[in-house]
């Protein structure tokens, strides 16, 4: 049901957005933005650039620091208002468009300037503003603390699950301009004020409305595209982000779910009602083809010892996607799990072997509960104290006689656990597979593992519907289900685990894109800055694969090196995954990529020869202060009695009752804190809902939970052991919260202060070559570049330019849009600054399918021929558009 009456159709034709009122005058900048806590002015301003343009002419040239800055002209900005300080009539700024780009530095305006202008600087603005932007809406992303829109709506919780501490973005409506530069707004800033970082402001007219009518008439008229017209749409606030109590749109789900977007040189900005971008964008009106999808799977490489077996027992451990309840046992049925497209290709690729399948998947399922006990049991689950993998690891062949699995298919992609995945859980089920019974020949069961189709981008909303009833924001989910994905695709990358890439295919037939098919697209650098822990360097933009240069303005490679302890780059989404760049004792570069599940600085004490650890340190808020933890959330808000929290809490362990899967306790990390109203940010999200005023929450030490007991998953200690080595432990037993008994004597006594990490270390330490230590020219340049499941580091030579590589290979990464950070070990001794920074750009290819073909919908007023359950389990269409092809392109043949 929509608020929003449907205006009535254009006679013939394909039905235009614009018809409907639809303005895509939308501007994307990046900007230099500041304002004063509590005022509504806000002012923006580019880098200074030198100016060269004459009077009478349209020919502009900018040089000096904004463009080495990356504030460079490009061909999409012709068309954009500008403004040039000093090149108006007696001395005022002139302001035009740009009529054309000649290069990076070289314009022609559309109209001459009025004075000559040369050898000065000034801050030259575009795009700029203009009166007629009074009454749209602007956004900033990580513009300040909380989102402004809405007094009544407690400000914490505008933070989504990906957030993980960092500023959110502001938005809010252009009451008024005061010139090129500066706008007021008709809310209160109530965050902090701006920065002196370029940031990404985009403003325009809000066509939440126009698309809501011209989306019902489509559905209405029975038409399936929806055009838009070129340029830059916006639509603010469009769906519900879940976190936030605001009221949607009701009857925004179709249209996002339902129809196709088209149009040429068309491009969108959507927000939900907390300020989170949704990636939905018009593909071309005559996409191009797709490619054959990655091939994951290389038969004997992945599988040797199912091809040394002719009767080969292969066991499914995964979730609802690959029970016998979906697929019903026939690789034809289309009630289609992923399982009967595999063991269909399994078969016929393999014509001389007689496989025995035996499905032991669970739905609901998580690595967590594959790695101990799930928290429901189907009817072959019949001793529930057993640990889930005894079920894999014992099975009846063909014949009903015991036998051990040949192949174990994990197939576990992220669907239930998304941001929440633990890596240490899927190590320790990798291992446990591994050390089940090996064949005559000593080999393990092979293994294959795959990733989480993205989730429908719209909950269903039928005509029977209450007025208000909310169509919910499934992109989030569909973020989160990104952050597992990569750990998937990385981790089996790095272990050299056959991968069936389920969201690659599917991202490209229901988003038209994909991480493999993404370029690289240029973002202003960053201001030099003297970093510390607490004061990281940050990119300010979200994206998904980054590259740039660090330098060190002003101070030699040979001077900065032999002073610095250690620079943490931040290469995922989780704040402690960080490749660690620094040098040993010998003046050699060390490169350590981590993804460790948590990390803490904790009271230590060793005792009992050794073996027995306890942490101390930790508080607890007793009955002090009600609480509550939304599922799906990594927002704690107190609702009263006093907030404990301090800043210097940040990277501090914490224990949540009743926030994990199947109400138990969840384990994190707390990555922000604010003392007003009352609000903790944690590194992971809740499974499920805490609300509680009896049960304390624990914080400050390590904590640790009962899986950690066996579980391959390393207690590290860095720099405890001799020579500064680091010592590392598995825990035998979990006596309480705070207190484990380790499977290894240490040499560690008494009670000291220790930087504590649980989980393994995803990639060996390596040491290598630090050339540019004997490099004693200025501003020497370390290059970073993290694509997919690759890392580069290397360097620039200042003598001859050349980029050397250092390391290039797989690292164990976690996925979904982040924030880059540099972040050093301690006060870094010279300023440290980005440049010639890039961030991932989506390549749209088309939208092949809607939500409707993908999942399938309950709702009556779209006639559709699918089955699916409309949010999470496929179709025939998606049956055969995502699971035959990327079969086809895989390799199982064994001979």
């Amino acid at each position: 049901m929509s608020s929003v009456p449907p205006a009535p159709c254009p006679p013939g034709g394909p039905l235009h957005a614009t018809d409907f009122g639809a303005i895509a005058d939308g501007r994307d900048a990046h900007l230099l933005a500041s304002w004063d806590t509590g005022a509504r002015h806000l002012r923006v301003r580019a880098a200074v650039c030198g100016i060269a343009v004459a009077a009478g002419e349209r020919l502009l040239r900018l040089d000096g620091p904004g463009i080495a800055a990356g504030v460079a002209f490009a061909h999409a900005d012709v068309g954009l208002p500008i403004h040039i300080p000093h090149a108006g009539a007696d001395g005022e700024g002139l302001t035009t468009r740009i009529a054309r780009v000649l290069d990076a530095r070289t314009v022609l305006l559309a109209d001459p300037a009025v004075r000559d202008v040369a050898g000065v600087s000034g801050d030259v603005i575009w795009p700029c503003f203009l009166p007629e932007d009074i009454g749209k809406t602007l956004w900033i992303e990580g513009g300040g603390a909380f989102n402004p829109s809405a007094a009544d709506n407690p400000p914490g919780a505008r933070r989504h699950i990906m957030n993980y501490g960092d500023p959110h973005a502001i938005q809010a409506r252009i009451e008024a301009v005061h010139g090129p530069g500066e706008i007021v707004l008709a809310q209160r800033l109530t965050a902090p004020g701006g920065t002196d970082i370029p940031q990404r402001i985009v403003w325009g007219s809000d066509n939440t409305a126009a698309l809501l009518r011209a989306g019902e008439a489509a559905i209405a008229a029975g038409a399936s595209v929806l055009h838009f017209p070129p340029g830059l749409l916006c639509a603010f606030a469009t769906v519900q982000d879940f976190s936030v109590p605001d009221p949607p749109h009701p009857g925004i789900g179709r249209v996002f779910g339902l129809l196709r977007w088209v149009g040429d040189d068309a491009d969108t900005f959507l927000t939900d009602t907390g300020g989170n971008v949704l990636f939905l964008r018009p593909s071309p009106a005559t996409p191009r083809a797709f490619g054959v999808p990655a091939r994951g799977v290389a038969g004997r490489a992945h599988l040797p010892r199912f091809a040394a077996t002719r009767r080969p027992v292969v066991v499914i451990a995964g979730d609802s996607m690959s029970t016998a309840e979906v697929w019903n046992g026939s690789p034809h049925s289309a009630a289609s799990s992923p399982m009967g497209a595999l063991i269909e290709a399994i078969a016929v690729q393999n014509p001389g072997k007689s496989c025995c399948f035996v499905d032991r998947s669970i739905g609901g399922a998580t690595w967590e509960w594959l790695d101990r006990r799930p928290e429901v049991f189907p009817g072959w689950y019949a001793d529930r104290a057993a640990a889930w993998l005894d079920y894999v690891a014992h099975v009846p062949d063909d014949a009903g006689a015991p036998a051990s699995p040949d192949l174990v298919i994990l197939a576990i992609g992220g669907g239930n656990d998304g941001q929440a995945v633990s890596l240490s859980a899927l190590e320790s089920v990798v291992a446990k597979v591994r050390a089940l019974a090996p064949d005559a020949e000593g080999r393990p069961p092979d293994i294959l593992m795959m990733n989480a189709r993205p989730s429908a981008r719209w909950a269903s909303v039928g005509p029977d519907s209450p007025p208000g009833t909310p169509s919910g924001n499934f992109w989030i989910f569909q973020a989160g289900r990104e952050v597992a994905n990569m750990l998937h695709r990385s981790f089996a990358a790095r272990h050299g685990i056959g991968f069936l890439d389920y969201e690659d295919v599917a991202q490209r037939v229901l988003w038209g894109w994909s991480h493999a098919r993404s370029a690289l697209r240029r973002v202003p650098d960053t201001d030099a800055q003297e970093c510390t822990r607490a004061r990281p360097l940050a990119l300010r933009r979200r994206c998904r694969d980054v590259s740039f240069y660090l330098t060190l303005p002003g101070a030699s490679g040979e001077e900065a090196w032999r002073t610095v302890g250690a620079l943490a780059v931040q290469v995922g989404s989780r704040p402690d995954n960080v490749a660690i760049i620094g040098t040993d004792a010998a003046g050699r570069m060390t490169l350590q990529v981590n993804a460790w599940g948590s990390a803490t600085t904790a009271i230590v004490a060793v005792g009992g020869g050794g073996t027995r650890l306890e942490t101390g340190g930790d508080r607890s808020t007793g009955d002090t202060l009600r609480w509550f933890m939304p599922p799906g959330s990594n927002v704690v808000i107190a609702h009263e009695g006093a907030f404990p929290f301090t800043t210097a809490d940040i990277g501090g362990s914490i224990l949540v009752p009743g926030a994990g899967q199947g109400g138990t306790a969840l384990r994190s990390t707390i990555v922000a804190v604010s003392g007003t109203p009352g609000i903790l940010y944690l590194a992971d999200s809740a499974a499920s809902h805490a609300k509680v005023s009896a049960k304390p929450l624990r914080w400050g030490g390590q904590f640790f939970v009962a899986s950690d007991a066996g579980a391959a998953v390393d207690l590290v200690f860095p720099g405890a052991g001799p020579d500064g080595a680091d010592l590392a432990a598995r825990i035998a037993e979990v006596v309480s919260p705070t207190r484990v008994v380790l499977d290894r004597a240490l040499p560690i006594t008494g009670q000291m202060p220790r930087r504590l990490f649980l989980g393994r270390i995803a990639m060996p330490r390596r040491s290598l070559p630090l050339v540019v230590t004997a490099d004693r020219s200025p501003d020497p340049k370390l290059h970073v570049y993290v694509k997919g499941t690759q890392l580069f580091v290397g360097w620039l030579t200042a003598a001859t330019g050349t980029l050397v590589q250092a390391w290039r290979g797989p690292c164990v990464r976690y996925g979904g849009p982040f924030l880059p950070r540099v972040t050093p070990d301690s006060e870094w001794p010279v300023p440290l600054r980005a440049t010639q920074c890039y961030i991932d750009e989506a390549m749209i290819e088309g939208q092949v399918l809607t939500d409707a073909e993908m999942w399938g919908t309950a709702d009556a007023l779209y006639a559709s021929p699918w089955d699916g359950n409309g949010v999470n389990h496929l179709t025939h269409r998606q049956f055969s558009a995502v699971d035959m092809p990327l079969m086809r392109a895989q390799d199982f043949a064994t001979g």
